[in-house]
């Protein structure tokens, strides 16, 4: 293996290896409930059923050949892509039963953050009303 080497004024810089060794894919056989591509992308659901023919081509072994950048370029969004290849990894360690639709998560009252923002004004009022009791009472001098 050779590595290409980059001088800048009087260093030398590793950059990496000048050609890069591909790693093998292994590619599963189909099983019994899931016997190919459109099987495979109905039962981990999230509409991805219609990537089978548009960018799998209906192939059991594009399914485990295609990667990140292939994707992309057959115009695949991001998060799909992601949830399809964790799947189909899913599928080649054997993990049968984990592959399945896995819904996706849906904000509450609008997020966390604004929760939490809520909650903030909330307490505030509520110390600004306590302030108001204890002045009206006259019990503001006791804890001072």
């Amino acid at each position: 293996m050779q590595l290409l080497i980059c001088r800048s004024f009087k260093t030398a810089v590793k950059v990496g290896p000048a050609v890069s060794a591909k790693k093998e894919v292994i590619i599963p056989q189909p099983c019994d409930d899931i016997p190919d591509v459109t099987a495979f992308l109905n039962k981990i659901g999230r509409n991805s059923t219609e990537y089978a023919e548009s960018v799998y081509e209906n192939k059991w072994e594009n399914l485990f050949l295609f990667k990140l950048k292939e994707l992309k370029s057959k115009n695949m969004p991001i998060d799909t892509r992601r949830y399809i290849l964790s799947q189909v990894e899913k599928y080649k360690n054997n993990e049968l039963e984990l592959v399945k639709e896995i819904k996706n998560g849906v904000k509450k009252n609008g997020g966390e953050r604004k929760a939490n923002k809520t909650r903030l004004a909330k307490e505030k009022d509520l110390m600004k009303e306590l302030d108001e009791w204890e002045e009206k009472e006259g019990l503001s001098d006791k804890f001072v």
